[in-house]
């Protein structure tokens, strides 16, 4: 066994330990291999198929275990951009609670106005939804309804039922069947079921 990178007795014990039960798999993966560099005589290719990495990585691993200590190795450098709109959410944000948008195109064109700042839909859509916004559909207005109609039936027919239902002479009973009416009305008049 060599011990090409100089590691402590107390260091190798943790390396022992850690590179199978620390948190991250990227660390346990590193921990792994300058463990294996250190404390076996495999070769980088070896050491590559057991901890389940390219071995063009090693060397880098190995070098920053050397230079600059072995708690070089437990640090993450994630690239974790931050969007530009970013700095400006504040005032978007208080501009769109203000005035409502009704499409992502708007939305668009709003953002670009306020900041400058031009982006495609999709991040524009990122964006709002980061933030709590949510795409609502608007619901409907029947193209077929018949006021007058309606009136009447409400008047002539509903109406007579509620009366008779709020004396004790029958009971309503209401169900929105999707499937095939919207509504269907029926009282039931003892044995009798009216329906509507």
């Amino acid at each position: 066994m060599s011990n090409s990178l100089n590691l402590s007795a107390e260091e190798i014990n943790q390396l022992k330990i850690e590179r199978y039960t620390y948190g991250d798999i990227k660390i346990q993966k590193r921990l792994n291999a300058i463990y294996l560099m250190s404390d076996t005589d495999y070769n980088d290719s070896q050491i590559a198929k057991i901890v389940g990495c390219h071995r063009n990585i090693l060397p880098n691993w190995r070098d920053k275990c050397l230079y600059q200590g072995l708690p070089s190795l437990y640090v993450n450098h994630y690239n974790k951009p931050e969007s530009e709109l970013e700095q400006h959410s504040q005032s978007i944000l208080t501009y769109l609670d203000e005035n409502p948008i009704q499409s992502v195109n708007q939305a668009v064109a709003v953002i670009e106005e306020l900041t400058g700042i031009k982006r495609s839909p999709t991040q524009i859509r990122q964006f709002l939804l980061r933030h709590g916004y949510k795409w609502r559909k608007m619901g409907q207005i029947p193209g077929k309804a018949d006021v007058e109609q309606q009136s009447t039936w409400l008047k002539n027919t509903l109406e007579a039922f509620i009366d008779l239902a709020q004396k004790g002479h029958c009971h309503l009973f209401f169900a929105m069947l999707h499937i095939l009416h919207w509504d269907l009305f029926f009282a039931w008049f003892g044995a009798d079921v009216v329906y509507f």
